[in-house]
């Protein structure tokens, strides 16, 4: 008994020192991994057009780069939900475990999606530094924020929201906004009140004017990383809503399945009528998107958390992140490769794109992991093992 005291103490401390907290309270929430495929699949639908299509069916697949927006909201919801209690005191330790962490999840595979592009395009007159170092976002030029690998910019924009959330936690903390229901969705609707707010500003005085427009709703509302901090911090919100209150949710009549029901029909209807522009580049898309994962979250019973709960989904989700890095480059190589025309053609490229990803996210992206977490020493409390949990649960 006195050791189990004296451990328990012992845990006791290093929580309030903000040293090494326990995450084994929070529960996997795999649908939310599933859920990443078809925000990867209306990204690359977006890229890699199907033949034949016009009309509205043609407006709906051009607003497929909405799925970007579904990736910040998810980003935030899942690093609330599992590093949240790492910052309740900010030491250097924590933050360079938390940074290397989540460098390790997505800086190499990125790297070799950036290397590979860069020389199959033999793109040698951009600036090639400005990649390496994922800041080709920041750029005013359209042209060199998605320049080499067009998908790559918003892995920038992660990279700042991943920098900027010990600061947003701490805030939080010391709000303490978290402690209460009512409180976090409070800021939920401010948050989306100043975004709309804002969206509505620039839309009054600069309109929408062409993407390669430096002043353009694209490349400050859509591609500027500080404008995603918006999309982040509602992820967040949803992330310590499930996190603190999932119970006091779930003991309330609310109709999940009606809410799920609506995001998606709300986004599909705005996919189709809602031409890309100032409103489409984020704020339309990211407040549907943020109720969207807190109602699988919240229901993880239903038909709808169980489908994407499934094993293939699961195991679609973990590779989906290679698979949305690699899909521009590798649907260049299958044209160059003289595909088979038409819709055959079409399926095929899907088929090899998803086989590249599997591969890398097996043979690259894991290993790659696992040995920069051995090299930097990353503590148990950030352990690879629970960075793999981490994915599974968003």
């Amino acid at each position: 008994m006195d050791v189990l005291q004296r451990n328990q103490t012992n845990a006791c401390l290093e929580t309030q020192a903000g040293i090494v907290l326990s995450r084994s309270h929070r529960r996997p929430i795999p649908s939310l991994t599933g859920l990443r495929v078809i925000a990867c699949f209306l990204v690359a639908l977006s890229h890699l057009r199907f033949p034949g299509l016009s009309g509205k069916f043609l407006d709906f697949e051009r607003s497929g780069f909405c799925g970007v927006t579904f990736f910040f909201v998810l980003s935030g919801f899942v690093i609330a939900y599992n590093y949240r209690d790492l910052f309740y005191t900010i030491t250097l330790r924590n933050t360079r475990d938390y940074l290397i962490n989540r460098l390790a999840r997505i800086y190499p595979l990125y790297l070799f999606a950036i290397i590979v592009a860069w020389w199959w395009h033999q793109e040698f007159t951009l600036p090639l530094l400005l990649y390496l170092l994922a800041l080709q976002a920041w750029s005013p030029d359209v042209h060199v924020a998605f320049g080499i690998n067009g998908a790559a910019w918003s892995i920038g924009v992660e990279l700042f929201l991943y920098a900027a959330f010990p600061l947003l936690a701490k805030l939080m903390h010391m709000s303490p906004v978290d402690r209460s229901l009512s409180r976090l969705l409070t800021l939920a609707f401010a948050i989306s009140a100043v975004m709309l707010a804002g969206t509505a500003v620039f839309a009054h005085f600069l309109g929408d004017v062409p993407s390669t427009d430096p002043n353009s709703s694209h490349r400050w509302i859509y591609r500027m990383p500080v404008a995603r901090l918006g999309d982040f911090i509602l992820g967040m919100i949803g992330g310590l809503v499930i996190l603190r209150h999932v119970e006091t949710l779930k003991a309330l009549p609310i109709p999940w399945a009606a809410i799920r029901l609506s995001c998606c029909a709300l986004v599909a209807t705005l996919m189709t009528f809602l031409a890309p522009g100032t409103f489409a580049w984020d704020v339309a898309y990211a407040i549907p998107f943020a109720v969207l994962v807190v109602a699988t979250a919240a229901d993880e019973r239903s038909r709808f958390a169980r489908f994407f709960s499934s094993r293939g989904m699961v195991v679609a989700g973990e590779t989906s992140y290679a698979f949305y890095l690699i899909h521009l480059p590798a649907s260049e190589m299958w044209r160059a490769m003289s595909p088979p025309p038409g819709v055959i053609g079409y399926l095929a490229q899907f088929v090899f794109i998803a086989l590249l990803a599997v591969g890398l996210h097996y043979s690259l992206e894991r290993p790659a992991q696992r040995a920069i977490k051995r090299l930097f020493t990353v503590r148990r409390s950030l352990s690879v093992e629970d960075t793999e949990r981490d994915e599974n649960r968003g």
